[in-house]
């Protein structure tokens, strides 16, 4: 019998309990089989969101689709944003942090990611292979208000264009 987040195949998920997310919340995502955490303006650590995100899994399965870390203090992606751990993500927020490069193999899509969030963090570098894997689905990313350099951008958009 496969579970998701404690409950067998089938049944709508179940957010982890509260005191293992706290400060954040978690609700249904509104299609009874994925959840969104959100853990908006909540002064949150790399450390902290790490094992507020491990709440999520189960035997390495999870039902989050949308993942809001807006206005936070990380200063990288979540190890457990970059690649295999959520196979149903379509939404990671991670607007205004403190995350200033995306390294090679800083994003190693499985999951049917849309949309990406990353303005107003001071990013200045995406390496070249920072988005890896299926970006068959990925439409939407938006990097409003850093510092980048030009040639970094065209780069990137290049690289991503070309995986295509």
């Amino acid at each position: 019998m496969l579970l998701i987040a404690g409950l067998a195949a089938g049944q709508a998920p179940v957010c982890p309990a509260a005191n293992l997310i706290a400060p954040c919340s978690c609700a249904d995502s509104g299609d009874g089989t994925t959840l969104t955490l959100d853990c908006f303006n909540q002064g949150l650590t790399d450390s902290r969101v790490s094992t507020i995100l491990n709440a999520f899994t189960v035997n390495g399965i999870s039902p989050l689709r949308e993942v809001v870390l807006w206005q936070n203090q990380l200063t990288t992606v979540p190890t457990q944003l970059r690649g295999s751990t959520f196979s149903r993500l379509d939404t990671i927020d991670l607007d205004e942090n403190q995350i200033t490069a995306l390294a090679s193999g800083t994003f190693n899509l499985n999951s049917p990611l849309v949309a990406l969030y990353l303005n107003i963090n001071g990013l200045s570098t995406i390496a070249a292979g920072a988005f890896q894997g299926n970006l068959m689905h990925f439409l939407y990313s938006f990097f409003r208000n850093n510092s980048f350099k030009e040639v970094q951008i065209f780069r990137f958009l290049k690289a991503t264009l070309e995986q295509r």
